[in-house]
């Protein structure tokens, strides 16, 4: 299961995500192989009925499985930064600046050459 949270933060987002899952180890798998070579699994060979044994072997299994490998929350955040400056906006920026330059190249240049 996952939880995702969205937090808006002056010019970024922050996305934090919970989720939750087994720790596994390799200490952890070393301890569950010891818990199941502990169990006796008689009582699963005495069910004759085979919805019997499935439901013995998951009442004897799933303790061992659920001691040894336990279900952690893990949060994980990122944070993006908000641009707002975008392309079209930079583009524009540049012909204006480029429009600017030529105006002022223009009016330098009359005034030189009519002594204004």
């Amino acid at each position: 299961m996952y939880k995702l949270y969205l937090f808006q933060y002056q010019n970024s987002v922050i996305y934090d995500i919970e989720f939750k899952r087994r720790q596994c180890s390799e200490d952890n798998v070393q301890e569950f192989l010891h818990l199941v070579n502990q169990v006796t699994w008689q009582e699963v060979y005495v069910e004759s009925d085979g919805n019997a044994k499935f439901s013995t072997f998951v009442d004897v299994f799933l303790p061992c499985y659920t001691n040894v490998f336990p279900v952690k929350s893990v949060h994980m955040r990122d944070t993006i930064k908000i641009k707002w400056l975008t392309q079209g906006i930079k583009y524009s920026s540049k012909r204006m600046r480029l429009h600017d330059n030529q105006r002022k190249t223009t009016v330098m240049e009359n005034k030189r050459i009519w002594n204004v």
